[in-house]
């Protein structure tokens, strides 16, 4: 779980480094696309899911049935379809500075999640 979190912050700081300065509020998001709240909130489910997933492989349980049904679970969870979750990704990756934005908000989240989950690392 550690090195999740490790590669979303060097993703995150990697595309700060590249990504032009633009204004996001100017970026018109259609209506078939999720806004970008609801994208953090989609891909922290998705992130999490594929951490226990990976945890399942790691102990010799992987299960592609069982990888099928968490990822069904996580998008009726979010009332979408994985349509219109890639259709999102694809609008999103034409755009950079949103998406850098979210998944700035996305490792935020994730962070706190791990913190809630495990108060006393040290311990």
């Amino acid at each position: 779980m550690k090195n999740l979190f490790l590669i979303l912050i060097l993703m995150v700081l990697f595309g700060a480094s590249c990504s032009p300065k633009k204004d996001v509020s100017e970026i018109e998001i259609p209506k078939n696309i999720l806004p970008p709240d609801s994208m953090t909130l989609i891909i922290s489910d998705i992130q999490a899911t594929e951490a226990i997933l990976r945890e399942y492989k790691r102990i010799g349980q992987d299960n592609e049935l069982r990888s099928a049904k968490f990822l069904k679970q996580t998008f009726e969870k979010n009332g979408i379809t994985p349509d219109r979750y890639n259709q999102s990704v694809a609008f999103y990756e034409e755009h950079p500075e949103l998406y850098h934005q979210i998944y700035t908000d996305v490792v935020s989240r994730l962070t706190l999640m791990q913190t809630k989950a495990n108060p006393n690392p040290g311990e």
